[in-house]
């Protein structure tokens, strides 16, 4: 292609003012606006023939801000493709041909059309070529975002140029939930990307379209269904528990209910036994009773026994469910005890309360 272009630069060098960047040059530019271009033009070719792309790429690049060409815009390809900017490349030289197949009354319009064909193709194979496609229901001013480069929805039309890679495409507008996409562009492959916008209530239901694409298949990860996961069950915060011993003075008196009777049934046994004793004297010992004393009096030991634990345990179950001590109340705490004696039996209750 620089070497279509030499013959032109040379001309333009030269001042001549029959180059092809001269004759392409709008008629409706001020006059000074027109001299400031071709001043620009100039310089832009004269650092391309001494090697300096970059310069000669701004100074163009400033020429086609006063007024656009085909011619201009193959330059500016040309310039990309010697800098190694393949996607700028393509999108000039790519309007370069459309810009030249519309002007038909163009001059030298074959030549340009031919060259900027050569940057197109030389710098296809090398770029990912991405088409955004907006939904019927996109605002007019949505600006759709893929890396660095943005543009407004409305505005795009046909592919657009990227240098190969990983990227990221999101749209974010009032009304609707952000929507984002990561893309993988490779060179030489062209991409479709639909971009779906639900409306900000529905966000959280409405599953977004998958992307169309030629460059990238979706992943087993992505395809897997969401699995269910299940909470552990939380107890409810209001649940009576039942406190730790709160029978226990209960049984406690419930014992003592029992050995109460049973010490009064012993007592009316040892009793009748000792009735039968026949004692003399009003004196009833092992020597002077005339029956079985011993047994006499062991039943009356063991009914005073009886009914004094009976009644220690009745009354500590009183105390414990009065004092409402806790469950875990240790055994020396409250201790009863009954000692018989002549003629009948002492209790007591002593310990800790």
């Amino acid at each position: 292609m620089r070497a279509r272009l030499a013959p032109w630069i040379l001309a333009v060098t030269l001042g001549s003012p029959w180059s092809v960047l001269a004759q392409t040059a709008p008629t409706a530019l001020a006059p000074a606006a027109a001299t400031r271009r071709r001043e620009l033009l100039e310089t832009a070719a004269r650092l391309r023939a001494q090697g300096d792309h970059a310069h000669a790429l701004e100074s163009a690049t400033a020429a086609g801000e006063l007024a656009m060409t085909p011619s201009v815009r193959m330059f500016i390809a040309d310039e990309h493709l010697a800098l190694g900017h393949d996607a700028d490349a393509w999108t000039h030289a790519r309007a370069c041909v459309d810009e030249a197949t519309a002007a038909t009354e163009l001059n030298n319009r074959e030549r340009i059309l031919g060259a900027c064909n050569e940057a197109v193709a030389a710098s296809e194979a090398r770029i990912a070529r991405v088409v955004v496609r907006a939904p019927a229901n996109a605002p007019p001013d949505t600006v759709v975002h893929l890396g660095a480069w943005s543009s407004p929805l409305s505005a795009l039309h046909g592919d657009v140029a990227f240098a190969p890679g990983r990227a990221v495409a999101s749209v974010t507008v009032a009304g609707f939930a952000p929507w984002q996409r990561e893309l993988d562009l490779r060179a030489g492959q062209r991409t479709v990307v639909d971009v779906v916008l639900a409306p900000a209530s529905s966000a959280a239901t409405t599953a977004p379209a998958p992307i169309a694409t030629v460059t990238t298949a979706p992943s087993a990860a992505a395809a897997e269904p969401p699995r269910a996961v299940r909470s552990p069950a939380v107890p409810a915060p209001d649940a009576p528990v039942a406190p730790r011993g709160a029978m226990a003075p209960w049984i406690l008196g419930g014992v003592g209910v029992a050995a109460t009777v049973a010490g009064g049934v012993l007592l009316g046994v040892s009793l009748d036994l000792t009735s039968g004793l026949h004692c003399s004297s009003g004196v009833c010992d092992r020597y002077m009773a005339t029956g079985d004393y011993t047994t006499a009096a062991a039943t009356a030991s063991a009914s005073y026994v009886t009914l004094g634990a009976g009644v220690a345990m009745i009354g500590s179950a009183a105390l414990w469910l009065l004092l409402g001590r806790p469950a875990a109340t240790s055994p020396r705490a409250v201790a009863a005890w009954a000692q018989p004696a002549h003629g009948g039996l002492v209790l007591g209750v002593g310990g800790a309360l």
